[in-house]
Formats: C-alpha cells, sequence, structure tokens
C-alpha cells in the first residue's frame, strides 16, 4: 500500500497520488520535482485541490447550473473516447498474421546498402586543390574538415554517420559507389560546392530478419486493421442513425 503523506478532511493523499501526477508531466518538467522539497510543493497543490473540492461540496456547487453543463459536456467527451476505445481494443493481430504480411511483402523488407562517410565541403576548387594537397602531405582529415568544411558536419570532423543511397545528392552518391572503404574521393561537384570525401565504411543490403521487425509489422497491422474497423463501423452506423450535412 502507498504511504499517506496527507489527510484533508478524511481524504488521504499518497506517495503514488505524487507518482500519477508526475507522470502526468512531460519527461523533462517532470525531472525537475526529483528532489524532496519539490515534491513537498505537489503535495501542497494536491492538499489545495482537495480543500477546494470540500468547499464546494459544502458550497453545493454540484447544483450550479454552468457546473452541470460542463459536466454533461465532459461526460459526452469521454463517453465518445470511451466507446471509440472499446471498440477498436476488439483488433486483434497474431503472430501468424504478422509471418503472413511478412513473407508476402518481402519488398518491404530490405534495409538498402548504407555508407558511412565523412567529408569537407568548399565553395571553390581552388579551395579544394589546397585541402587535397594537405590530405596528400600527410593531414589529418577531421582536424582538416574543422578548419575548413563550410558543412554543420565540421564539428564532427565531417562525420556524416550512416545514410542509405538516395539520402545525398546523386552527385555524392555515384561517387560512393565506386570508392572503397578507407579511400578519399576528391572532385565531387554539387550543387553546394566541393567535395572531399573519406568512405568510413559501407553496409551491403540485406533483408531485414523477421524476428527483429516482428513487432513493427504487427503495430503497423493493428493501426491499420483498427482503421477500416472504424470505417467500417461508421458507415454502419450511419445507416442507423440520420446523418445531415449542412451547406458550407
Amino acid at each position: 500500500m502507498s504511504k499517506v503523506l496527507a489527510t484533508v478532511n478524511g481524504k488521504s493523499i499518497t506517495e503514488s497520488d505524487i507518482d500519477f501526477l508526475l507522470g502526468t508531466l512531460p519527461p523533462q518538467q517532470a525531472a525537475t520535482y526529483s528532489n524532496p522539497e519539490a515534491r513537498k510543493g505537489l503535495l501542497e497543490e494536491l492538499v489545495a485541490h482537495e480543500l477546494f473540492y470540500f468547499d464546494a461540496l459544502d458550497n453545493n456547487l454540484e447544483e450550479d447550473e454552468t457546473f452541470a453543463k460542463e459536466l454533461e459536456s465532459a461526460k459526452e467527451k469521454l463517453l465518445k473516447s470511451y466507446s471509440i476505445g472499446n471498440f477498436l481494443m476488439k483488433a486483434i493481430v497474431t503472430d501468424e498474421d504478422a509471418r503472413e504480411f511478412y513473407e508476402k511483402n518481402p519488398e518491404n523488407f530490405i534495409d538498402r546498402e548504407q555508407y558511412s562517410a565523412k567529408h569537407i565541403l568548399v565553395a571553390t576548387k581552388e579551395e579544394h586543390d589546397q585541402i587535397m594537397e594537405k590530405l596528400d602531405a600527410g593531414e589529418n582529415f577531421e582536424d582538416l574538415a574543422k578548419a575548413h568544411s563550410t558543412c554543420p558536419s565540421n564539428e564532427r570532423g565531417g562525420d556524416l554517420g550512416y545514410f542509405s543511397k538516395g539520402q545525398m545528392v546523386k552527385e555524392f552518391d555515384d561517387a560512393l559507389e565506386t570508392m572503397d572503404v578507407n579511400e578519399i574521393k576528391g572532385d565531387v561537384k554539387t550543387v553546394y560546392g566541393y567535395h572531399i570525401i573519406f568512405l568510413a565504411d559501407k553496409k551491403p543490403q540485406r533483408n531485414l530478419p523477421y524476428d527483429e521487425i516482428k513487432d513493427k509489422i504487427k503495430s503497423y497491422l493493428l493501426t491499420s486493421r483498427q482503421n477500416d474497423m472504424f470505417m467500417n463501423k461508421v458507415a454502419d452506423l450511419k445507416e442507423k442513425y440520420t446523418v445531415t450535412y449542412t451547406d458550407q
């Protein structure tokens, strides 16, 4: 049982109540309440809410006409949401469904060839040639990228990480296809300027194993199935209840 932190007019406020409140906050905001003093502040906020609740009961605010309208509106919204959620919970996707989809759609589960590369980007051929001379003389690629490259990747020594074919401009992709790992290639001209590329790694295209993506397939199928159920149910309900559209 959760520890009771305070009691307001006989009603307990527990650690679980604090944790629940924190769970409704964005992670970064919730992290600011990690110390005891901050949690004490949240406790005082919950105490204040309970005090207002009991004060509302004593003053018969439940009978207030405005409150009754708001309560009815909130009830309607909650019932709509609950009804939709309760209906969509009937959708089920089995492991067999996922396996069948995987086997019937192999083209969807291909991990394209990937490259890991670094580059130095400059505006002119003159700058490009000067840097190539420094590389030929043995200077460090990453240091030259930090010092001369105009690409934001310069802070990482020109490192672009891993990417698939098609994510870069055509001239960049074409150059990579002709390169070996650990090779440096210059004179790669694109709309951005002159690139000097270092190919750090190359991963061949592969078929993604079923076990690696089973959960993603099931999630996709569940969403698709729920969408179909929802649209079909709406169509059925339109036959049951009158829907009239006015000209906009």
